[in-house]
C-alpha cells in the first residue's frame, strides 16, 4: 500500500514538474490552462495539489486565498509577506482574511498592499477603514 502511494505521488510530482516547465508567464494559454486546473482541483477538494500547483506556477493570489480558506492563517501571513506582488493580490488576500474574521491581519495586508504596484488603492483604503 505504501509503495503504491509513493508511486502515485511520484507520478503526480513528475506531472507537476512537466506542467511547470511547459508554463511560461508570457504564455496566455498556459496561464489559462493552470487556472482551469486550479478550478478543477478546488472543486474536487484536492487541496494539497491545488496549493502545490498554485505555488509552483506563481499564482500567489490563488495560493494565499486558498490557505486562508483552509484556515491556515499563520502560514498565509508568512507567505503573503514574501509573495504579495500587486495591489489586487493584496486586496483579494485582505478580503479573504476579513471574511475569516481576521480583521487585524486583513488590515496589515491592506496597508502593505498600498505600497505595491497596480490598481486597487481605493479598495485597499476601504478595507483599512473597516475595523
Amino acid at each position: 500500500m505504501t509503495l503504491r502511494l509513493l508511486q502515485t505521488e511520484q507520478r503526480q510530482n513528475g506531472a507537476l514538474r512537466h506542467l511547470c516547465q511547459a508554463v511560461r508567464p508570457d504564455s496566455i494559454g498556459a496561464v489559462t490552462l493552470v487556472q482551469i486546473r486550479l478550478n478543477i482541483l478546488e472543486r474536487q477538494n484536492r487541496n494539497d495539489e491545488y496549493l502545490n500547483l498554485a505555488k509552483a506556477t506563481g499564482h500567489w493570489q490563488a495560493y494565499l486565498t486558498r490557505l486562508i480558506d483552509l484556515g491556515q492563517l499563520e502560514l498565509a501571513m508568512i507567505q503573503a509577506k514574501q509573495h504579495l506582488d500587486s495591489k489586487m493580490t493584496a486586496l483579494a488576500v485582505a478580503q479573504a482574511l476579513r471574511e475569516q474574521g481576521a480583521l487585524e491581519q486583513a488590515l496589515e495586508i491592506a496597508k502593505a498592499g498600498l505600497t505595491l504596484p497596480g490598481p486597487g488603492k481605493a479598495q485597499l483604503g476601504c478595507i483599512s477603514t473597516l475595523r
